[in-house]
């Protein structure tokens, strides 16, 4: 036995130290491995790295690109605003030329001038050279190209050619005035620009007659009689001129980056369609320390990280060549890579020392398992701490239930818990489902929150009821909320639902619901809800306000159009209803053409009303203020409302008397009444309908005017208003949103005038007009006017009258526009003026102060570039206090002038005849 036992012992001992052998390993094991990891996530996480520094290289290099084909875009923008000029002007004067320049070189960086040639043939060359020298250029003559480069044409000019004649570096290279376009090496891009009527570019030219500008672009748009004819001969034989732009992309460039702070890129800017290809136009070099570097080659540039964008512009192919630079792409380096490898080692190392030690534990309590003290004391300690851990445990789970129970309590959200007294199975149907949670699904908690958003005082009075305990009013919602969370597999986020209140008001809300499933079974669920009532209602109103706000400004905008082109119509009929008023003057009475010349005023009077309509809609109508009830205007009108409106259509009125006065033009209110009414007939057509007219008295508040499209800055105390109601077909939502744009109509025929130019009326009243209206339910438009508080007493009209004239001295005309100058000079010389005419204040200063003794009347236009009539007028003044003036204009005298030029002058309207000339010349006269 002893022998045996001797044989068995060291097995028994080699096993255990074989073993820990073993273990002993693992940490080293864990320690390798975590080297491998580490190594592994540094270079994936490297190249991801990589990857995103060359998208964000390579999206930088996209949005410079698209900036500068933008950039380059508005230079070729600036050749159409010019020739836009040329198609709305047989003639453009140097100073209107350069005044347009100017403010489009300053808007456009890298624009270095604008120029403008003329298609001059030759037998007129010689005529036009003379022309030039007398309007302001004594040296201009037409030369062939000397710095530009010949084309190997005759420099004798004796064929037709293009003269330069305008330019805004004229004083720094005056060699460009009179250059042939024709006898340029660029004569064949102008030649392809007048075929296809399109812009070009003729790349690179040396200096452009100024060694100040160095390398520049030239650009040529051509310039037709009409717009771009459709056919190559036409638009060769319409072609009017060449308008050229100077621009150089370097500068262009450079001011794009300058814009864009820490670009971090270097570009190279090459045209491929230039003599040398690889020649770069420019090199932008991005250090974010400051450095520079020299300028690389497209092959250097290519031959690292790049990306490559071409941009045609003007029939030429420009290329953009992109690099990041060294410190911008060290700049993004995040060293994240780093960072997580040294985290892994770090975890292997940690977790090799826990295992050491854990082994080492381990191997202490095998050494101790022969003595039983030892174990049992062992066991004691881990007892003990397994209570400690316990009681931690218990602890936590209370801390964790307290702050749940807080954040519960104090959130802005309504939360409850559904418990199912069954758990219901997910493989039933969809109804099954939605009926069973609805029947036994319980509020198994839920914060105040949610009491008070059903009406109730406090939590503990909806736990333990069913679902529809809630609000019976809200059971069709909760079960579309229920069949949207079973749809949406048991997890619905931001749905939105809304059910009536009490009140009858609509309440909105959203809610997210996440369900609990075990073993195939739903459990329970978790509902989060808001009321977003309050927050829609506010979002309503400001999409509300951000609409009418819109509106408005359109209605602003449309309507400084309306009175522009108004003005200048005015300007065209003074010299057609002059002319024709000569005309008929200087005929016998019983010549035929009487009754031309009378067709041609009458046609002009027309006209004239088109205008008036169209400046009342932009609020500078002309008007006669006077005091007038407005229950009596329409009385008045009562029969010829009742002839303008349809047999079909009833009239009746419901007017209110003892109105308080309005302050008014008694025609435009006529015009506005007139019409409504026919409006209101034309929309009740041929069947049978009723139009009712209702005026009385309203306090304005602030939602009063909230439906109109132009409300007044300033309300006043008290309105007087008209309603137009009828009950014809409506108006659609689309002819709502446009009925006040002027020419637009629903009718087959029309102008479109008859709304917009009510509301430029209404505005000029300090009114509002508003329109209620549906499709097929009539329409309401109601007219308000601020009352007056005094009583309305009747004007007084008186008749002038005629009685024969004659004049004596001599007329001074102002007026920047010729024909209104050629009608009022013949209509001056037909009354016995002697007449002297100036295109501008400043020319009409200088012949007032030679020929100041023998003027006894000065006609001045109110408005003219440069000096302003307002302007001109004041000047007038301080030369001489007895001045006699006679201000003409189209548009309505400004209350402000006798204000702003001391002594009132006669104000003569646009357009006029030759008695109304001679009234107004002679009251000048006759009270100066």
């Amino acid at each position: 036995m002893h022998s045996v036992h001797d044989q068995l012992t060291p097995h028994r001992m080699t096993a255990p130290l074989n073993g820990k052998k073993r273990r002993l390993y693992i940490p080293w094991l864990v320690i390798l491995l975590g080297f491998l990891t580490a190594a592994v996530s540094f270079q994936l996480l490297r190249e991801s790295e990589k990857k995103r520094v060359h998208q964000e290289f390579v999206r930088r290099a996209q949005t410079i690109a698209n900036l500068m084909k933008s950039d380059l875009h508005n230079q070729q923008d600036t050749l159409f605003t010019i020739r836009a000029i040329y198609h709305s002007s047989e003639r453009v004067t140097l100073s209107e030329f350069l005044h347009a320049s100017a403010e489009l070189i300053e808007r456009q960086p890298g624009l270095i001038s604008l120029k403008w040639a003329p298609r001059i043939p030759a037998d007129q060359r010689k005529k036009y050279e003379a022309s030039a020298q007398a309007d302001g250029l004594p040296q201009f003559e037409i030369h062939a190209a000397s710095f530009l480069g010949s084309n190997g044409k005759s420099t004798e000019l004796a064929q037709e050619c293009f003269p330069i004649i305008y330019d805004t570096l004229a004083d720094e290279s005056p060699k460009t005035l009179g250059l042939d376009l024709t006898t340029s090496s660029a004569w064949a891009d102008f030649q392809a620009a007048a075929r296809l009527g399109t812009i070009r570019a003729s790349g690179r030219v040396p200096h452009l007659g100024s060694e100040t500008l160095g390398d520049a672009y030239l650009m040529e748009l051509p310039v037709f009689r009409t717009d771009v004819p459709p056919t190559e001969a036409e638009r060769l034989a319409q072609l009017r001129g060449f308008v050229l732009g100077v621009f150089k992309p370097s500068v262009v460039l450079e001011n794009l980056l300058a814009q864009i702070p820490r670009t971090g890129l270097d570009i190279l800017l090459v045209d491929r369609l230039s003599e040398n290809e690889n020649q770069p136009l420019h090199f932008h070099a991005s250090r974010l320390n400051g450095d520079s570097t020299a300028v690389p080659s497209i092959e250097t540039i290519a031959a690292g990280e790049h990306h490559r964008i071409e941009i045609p512009f003007a029939g030429r192919e420009m290329e953009f060549w992109f690099r990041p630079a060294p410190d911008w792409t060290a700049s993004l380096q995040t060293y994240n890579e780093l960072m997580l490898a040294g985290f892994v080692l770090l975890v292997s190392v940690l977790l090799a020392i826990y295992l050491r030690r854990v082994f080492q534990q381990a191997f202490a309590v095998e050494s101790l398992v022969a003595q039983r003290t030892a174990e049992l004391t062992a066991i004691q300690r881990e007892l003990r701490e397994d209570i400690q851990r316990r009681s931690r445990i218990e602890q936590a789970l209370k801390d964790s239930e307290q702050r749940y129970r807080t954040l519960v309590s104090q959130s802005s959200d309504a939360i409850w818990r559904l418990e199912l007294s069954q758990p219901i199975a997910i493989s039933l149907p969809l109804d099954e489902q939605v009926e069973k949670i609805m029947v036994t699904g319980r509020i198994a908690e839920c914060n105040e929150l949610t009491a008070q958003m059903y009406g109730y005082q406090q939590a503990k009075e909806i736990v333990g009821q069913h679902l529809s305990f809630l609000n019976p009013r809200s059971r069709s919602r909760h079960e579309s909320l229920v069949r949207a969370f079973v749809q949406s597999n048991y997890s619905l986020s931001e749905h939105e639902s809304s059910d009536t209140a009490p009140g009858g008001e609509t309440r909105i809300f959203i809610q997210n619901l996440i369900g609990v499933v075990e073993n195939e079974k739903l459990v329970r669920i978790w509902v989060t809800e808001r009321e977003l009532t309050h927050q829609r209602l506010v979002e309503q109103e400001k999409q509300a306000f951000e609409r009418r706000l819109s509106e408005t400004q359109r209605m602003e905008s449309l309507g400084v159009l309306a009175g522009g082109i108004a003005h200048d119509f005015n300007n065209l009929l003074t010299g057609i209803m002059g002319h024709a008023s000569l005309g008929r003057a200087e005929i016998p009475p019983d010549s035929p053409l009487v009754n031309n010349f009378e067709e041609i005023e009458n046609a002009s009077r027309s006209a004239a009303n088109l205008c008036q309509q169209m400046l009342a809609y932009a609020g500078k109508g002309r008007f006669l203020i006077k005091p007038y009830d407005l229950s009596q205007i329409i009385t008045q009108n009562a029969h010829l409302l009742h002839i303008s409106v349809s047999k079909q259509a009833e009239l009746r009125f419901n007017l209110a008397n003892d109105l308080p006065p309005i302050m008014a033009d008694v025609t435009q209110i006529q015009q506005i009444v007139m019409n409504l009414v026919i409006n209101a007939s034309e929309a009740i057509g041929a069947r049978p309908g009723l139009i009712t007219l209702t005026t009385g008295l309203i306090h304005p508040d602030v939602t009063t005017f909230s439906g109109c499209p132009y409300a007044p800055e300033k309300l006043a105390a008290t309105y007087v208003f008209l309603e137009v109601r009828d009950n014809g077909c409506g108006i659609s939502d689309e002819a709502r949103s446009r009925i006040f744009e002027p020419f637009y109509t629903t009718k087959f025929s029309g102008r479109g005038l008859g709304l917009p130019a009510a509301l430029g009326i209404v505005r000029s009243h300090a009114g509002a007009l508003r329109v209620e209206s549906r499709q097929g339910e009539g329409s309401t438009i109601t007219l308000f006017l601020p009352a007056k508080e005094t009583p309305a007493k009747e004007a007084s009209t008186s008749s002038p009258t005629n009685s024969p004239w004659s004049a004596e001295g001599t007329l001074l005309i102002i007026d920047d526009e010729a024909p209104v100058r050629g009608v009022a000079e013949r209509m001056a010389q037909s009354l016995g003026f002697s007449v002297l005419s100036a295109p501008d204040g400043q020319h009409g200063l200088d012949l007032y102060k030679l020929y100041r003794q023998s003027i006894s009347v000065v006609l001045v236009d109110l408005s003219m570039p440069g000096l302003t009539g307002e302007e001109t007028m004041e000047k007038l003044r301080a030369l001489s206090s007895e001045v006699r003036i006679v201000v003409m204009s189209g548009y309505n005298e400004p209350v402000h002038l006798a204000v702003s030029v001391g002594r009132p002058p006669v104000f003569l309207s646009k357009p006029f005849t030759t008695s109304q000339f001679q009234a107004a010349v002679r009251q000048a006269i006759k009270h100066g």
